[in-house]
């Protein structure tokens, strides 16, 4: 005799959904979607290779004269005059900085007149409820 248990329990179980029609889950924020008065401080450090050409110019010299220095003088003498200026240009935009009268780094303002301006324009509160 064939079992019939699945056919005839097959009519008692509850008709499913469509699965198109499921509800969409809602969104969760978990912070609320607004800047911070601050940024952090970079110090205006700006990290600039300089005077990566006079360098090659100069490693391609001792490599041709077998590192005799002699040789390469003119070369030595215009990647250390290189250096010399561009320790000369960071001081004096450090000093420029430390005396308020620069407001940017490599076109870039700082993050002490960004701080400001948020000081001066905070930001308005939020009226979002975070769920948690």
């Amino acid at each position: 005799m064939p079992r019939l248990n699945g056919i005839l329990c097959s009519g008692l179980k509850p008709l499913r959904k469509f699965e198109n029609y499921k509800p969409v889950p809602t969104y969760k924020i978990l912070l609320p979607p607004i800047l911070k008065d601050s940024v952090p401080d970079t110090g205006g450090k700006t990290q600039v290779a300089v005077c990566l050409q006079q360098m090659n110019v100069m490693m391609a010299c001792w490599k041709n004269n077998e590192f005799n220095e002699s040789k390469c003088s003119e070369e030595i003498k215009a990647f250390s005059e290189c250096i010399e200026k561009s320790n000369s240009e960071a001081r004096a935009l450090q000093q420029a900085e430390s005396l308020g009268q620069t407001d940017s780094v490599a076109g870039k303002p700082t993050s002490r007149t960004i701080n400001k301006l948020l000081k001066r324009y905070p930001q308005p509160p939020t009226t979002i409820k975070v769920k948690m």
